[in-house]
């Protein structure tokens, strides 16, 4: 290591021997704009300089130079600029003044060096830097005089020119420096300028553009700016204040270009008697005016009057001699003192006044006869005026005014003649009469004056129409009114006098005034009818008043609106003579349903009009309210079967102080749903069984199955069926009717006990059916053999038995025309139509009506009786069999029929509790054999027999499950209402 660092300092002192110090050809320049702040980075001294790439500096010789700022005793070049000693970088340490440091100089460059030194290999060079600092346009150009004053004579030549001894400098330099000079603003009469002589001096002359007059002007000031080149530029001023001197370049003016003077010729001796006046625009002795007289063209007045050389002033020297034809004339002559000498000429007439003058007479004559009219045109002449005089005074000159004079003026219309002339429109409505003076006066001194006063009338001429007090009225008025009634009374003035002020008053014809007079003077509205509100509320017409004008007639017009007030004497009417509505029963109670809405109307107004609704006081326990606006709802749940319809009353009332109120009829019918199942009358829980004899033939009635249903229409109308135990189609029903027919003959196999599940189903959506168990007996008699003598019975036996059998024929007969006398009386006092009273008798109908169609037995407790239908006989050489008596085939038959034997089996036994239960719309009992509804095909079990017989055939108790409205109304106007809905 040691020896390497040998031999690079052999080497490098070979290459310096002959000097410690390199200098690098050249400068370095780095450029500077001045004013900037802070410290301004210029580049890096070593690398700007390419010394690393000089010959003999290794990167390790590079790398341990140290730098130092070399100023050679400039010490402000040092507080400037500073070079860091490691890297090289050249820096300005604060801002730079171009001025300050290169004064009066374009260019600005500071030299100084750099030394780069190393002093482990003993290398030392110099860098020599120049810095040009740039120029910023930070000074503005100056004057050395703010003021400059210029005296120019007037008239001096266009493009004369004044030097103005200044200029404007600016330390800045190059563009920054003055580039030019204006006035501002710019002057029409001078003008700038600027001329550059060798050697860079400037001369700055002011030049005339126009003439100047001292007369129009005497006194300029304008303001020369100079500019920089900078962006903006910078500016300085200077004023210049420019006075005019004057030349004598106006000669004098009189004030008059003649003079004309009246005298007494009595007037006293050097009396001034005028002063005449002269002026000279121009200033000094060039304004100064003296006055003398022309003798050449005065030598006669000359020894009459004289003139004041300075003041114009002219005396009378002496006394003139009057004549009416004589007119004495001089001419003055004014100059002024300037050289040239500038004069003007003027002439004076005097007049003299004839001492015993009297004022001229006025004479007026009225071109119009009695009054003007008012529409006199304007311009139009209405009073001709002249003057007379006395001999003497034919020469005064008179003028003639008119003051006051209204609407008029005066006209001359030659010497002494002049009118007098409309110059206004006239207006009598406005001034009736005019007081007129004419006043005339001569111009000599003393002035004489005359004057004229007259009176001008103005005639009305019928040129305003009658105006109304109000341009319109209104009238409130009740109805019902007595006729003749005064509403009220219309006023109208005209401004006019006499017939042309007269006013007569009408109604304009077919615009509603009918049924109104007025009074052709008064102008008194009167109604001639009573009014009815309802009828017409408002009448508007309008009313005319008009003048009697001779020439024209002139008229106006005022609209009257009479209001008719409302008064309670409308009754509220319903818009229908009666209301029907429907209602679906079994409504939701919870929730208000509406039913229907009436509606009335009152052709009042107001309160009057206003209606409200109630139900009569008699109805107060109905379920039914009615709302404010006629809506009524149901309150409660209703059951078409306890009461199928409803009437009411509904009273529309006003508001009124006295009311008035209205009454309709509403009925509401109850619509039915099918919410009642069938009930069976036969066969019941207590009368279930008849008893067939095996002789009976096929197609006979054996029973009818009865059953009722509380509702109505398709939800009342029934049909029936077998539904199960029909083994081998022995019977067949009549689903209408409900008769049981035996459809085939009656075999030994069939006798015994037939148990039918029969059944009742309504045509309500959903249907509702039931079903119940008929008990049939086969049974085969003995009574075909011949009865042998010893058994038969004794002719008083015989008679018995038929009077037991009229005898008890002759009860149930009595009980059942009491029975259905009881129910017709109880259906009267419900109001309601009961379906099961038609039941009750179609069941008492079928059981007389199947008298001697089968052959049926029944049998209670105690015996064996035939039924009310009897039993049917196929010959009359049969015997009867009666109770206690063996019966073929009943011992032998294979079914157990005790439980049959021991029920009750009479008809009509419980016809009076079937009755009672269908007053009671009682459901269906429980405790029948087959009880409620069969619906589902689950619940087709019905304990069943394995001698039933299931039929493909419709059971007769499917429904749906919607409901069939059934609701019929009394009432033929349509119903708007339908069927009720949840409000």
């Amino acid at each position: 290591m040691f020896i390497t660092i040998i031999l690079e300092r052999l080497m490098l002192w070979s290459v310096f021997s002959l000097s410690f110090v390199n200098y690098v050809h050249g400068n370095l320049v780095y450029t500077l704009q001045e004013e900037l702040p802070g410290i301004t980075v210029l580049g890096n001294v070593a690398r700007d300089s390419g010394l690393r790439n000089q010959t003999g500096v290794t990167l390790r010789i590079f790398q341990s130079f140290q730098y130092v700022l070399i100023t050679s005793g400039h010490l402000q070049l040092s507080r400037i600029f500073e070079v860091e000693p490691s890297t090289s970088d050249l820096k300005a340490k604060g801002t730079v003044d171009r001025e300050l440091m290169c004064p009066n100089s374009d260019i600005c460059l500071l030299s100084f060096k750099v030394g780069a030194n190393s002093v482990t290999v003993g290398f030392y060079t110099i860098i020599n830097i120049v810095v040009n600092v740039t120029d910023c346009n930070d000074n503005a150009p100056t004057f050395p005089l703010s003021l400059v004053e210029l005296t120019i004579q007037e008239n001096t030549p266009i493009r004369e020119s004044f030097p103005l001894d200044v200029v404007a400098t600016d330390h800045d330099a190059g563009i920054n420096s003055v580039q030019k000079y204006q006035i501002v603003p710019d002057s029409e009469q001078f003008g700038l300028e600027d001329t550059d002589e060798e050697g860079g001096t400037h001369f700055l002359t002011l030049v005339i553009k126009q003439l100047l007059d001292r007369e129009t002007q005497g006194f300029y000031q304008i303001v020369v700016i100079a500019l920089d080149g900078g962006m903006p530029p910078k500016t300085g001023m200077l004023t210049i204040n420019i006075t005019v001197t004057d030349v004598n370049d106006n000669r004098p003016r009189f004030s008059q270009n003649s003079y004309n003077v009246t005298i007494d010729e009595k007037v006293a001796i050097n009396s001034v008697i005028l002063r005449v006046s002269a002026t000279d625009a121009d200033e000094g002795k060039n304004g100064k005016v003296t006055y003398s007289l022309t003798l050449t063209d005065t030598v006669y007045m000359a020894s009459f009057i004289a003139l004041n050389a300075s003041t114009g002033e002219v005396t009378l020297l002496k006394s003139l001699v009057f004549n009416p034809t004589l007119v004495y004339k001089a001419y003055i002559h004014a100059q002024d003192s300037g050289s040239p000498v500038k004069s003007a000429r003027t002439s004076v007439f005097i007049y003299l006044r004839y001492s015993n003058k009297t004022a001229p007479v006025i004479n007026v004559n009225f071109l119009f006869s009695g009054q003007l009219s008012e529409n006199a045109l304007v311009n139009a002449a209405v009073v001709y005026i002249d003057l007379t005089y006395t001999e003497w005074d034919l020469h005064a000159q008179v003028t003639c005014t008119c003051n006051p004079c209204g609407n008029f003026g005066i006209r001359q219309l030659g010497t002494d003649v002049y009118t007098l002339n409309v110059v206004k429109e006239l207006d009598r409505e406005q001034i009736l009469r005019y007081n007129v003076t004419i006043a005339c006066s001569d111009s000599e001194t003393p002035s004489l004056n005359t004057t004229k006063i007259f009176v001008i009338e103005i005639k009305d001429e019928n040129d305003n129409a009658p105006v109304f007090e109000q341009a319109f009225y209104i009238i409130n008025v009740n109805e019902n009114n007595a006729p003749g009634e005064t509403l009220i009374k219309v006023k109208a003035t005209d401004a006019d006098v006499d017939v042309n002020g007269e006013i007569l008053y009408t109604f304009a014809s077919g615009l509603g005034n009918n049924g109104f007079t007025i009074g052709p003077i008064d102008g008194i509205i009167r109604v001639k009818v009573q009014l009815d509100r309802e009828s017409q509320a408002q009448y508007s017409f309008y009313v005319f008043a008009q003048d009697n004008g001779q020439d024209k007639q002139l008229t106006s017009s005022t609209l009257v609106t009479i209001n008719v007030l409302d008064l309670n004497d409308v009754y509220p009417i319903f818009n229908q003579s009666s209301y029907t509505m429907s209602l679906m029963e079994n409504q939701n109670s919870s929730v208000p349903v509406y039913i229907g809405q009436v509606f009335a109307v009152d052709t009042d107004e107001g309160e009057n009009a206003r209606i409200s609704y109630l139900i009569s006081t008699d109805y107060e326990t109905l379920p039914y309210r009615i709302l404010q606006n006629g809506i009524i709802i149901v309150t409660e749940s209703l059951d078409r079967e306890k009461i199928s319809n409803y009437t009411f009353e509904v009273i529309a009332y006003d508001n009124g102080n006295i009311q008035k109120s209205s009454t309709v009829s509403v009925t509401v019918n109850v619509c039915d749903i099918n919410d009642n199942e069938p009930i069976f009358l036969f066969p019941s829980y207590d009368n279930n069984t008849i008893i067939v004899e095996m002789s009976t033939k096929p197609k006979t009635v054996i029973t009818t199955i009865i059953a009722s249903d509380s509702d109505t229409g398709n939800n009342k109308r029934l049909s029936y069926d077998i539904v199960a135990g029909n083994t081998n189609h022995i019977f067949q029903v009549d689903n209408n009717t409900g008769d049981i027919i035996l459809s085939r003959i009656i075999l030994e196999s069939y006798l015994g006990s037939h148990d039918l599940i029969v059944s009742a189903k309504d045509h309500g959506v959903p249907e509702h059916c039931n079903r119940t168990v008929l008990n049939v007996i086969f049974f085969k008699s003995n009574i075909t053999a011949p009865l042998e003598s010893s058994n038969l019975p004794t002719t008083g036996q015989t008679i018995v038995i038929i009077i037991s059998i009229s005898s008890v024929t002759f009860v149930i007969s009595v009980v059942i025309i009491i029975v259905i006398c009881f129910i017709r009386n109880t259906n009267e006092d419900k109001h309601v139509y009961s379906p099961r009273i038609y039941e009750t008798q179609k069941m008492i109908h079928s059981s007389t009506r199947h008298i001697n169609r089968s052959n049926v037995f029944y049998r209670s407790e105690e015996e064996m009786i035939p039924m009310a239908k009897g039993f049917a006989k196929k010959s009359e050489e049969k015997d009867m069999n009666f109770p206690g008596e063996d019966i073929d085939g009943f011992n032998s038959s294979s079914t157990d029929h005790t439980s049959v034997y021991n029920t009750s089996l009479s008809t009509f036994k419980s016809s009076q509790k079937q009755l009672s239960q269908i007053q009671g719309q009682a459901q269906p009992s429980t405790s029948q054999p087959f009880p409620g509804k069969y619906s589902t095909e689950g619940e087709r079990d019905f304990h069943s027999d394995d001698t039933w017989e299931t039929t493909t055939s419709d059971s007769g108790c499917d429904g749906s499950d919607e409901d069939v409205i059934s609701c019929t109304t009394n009432s033929n106007e349509p119903d708007k209402n339908h069927y009720a809905t949840a409000v």
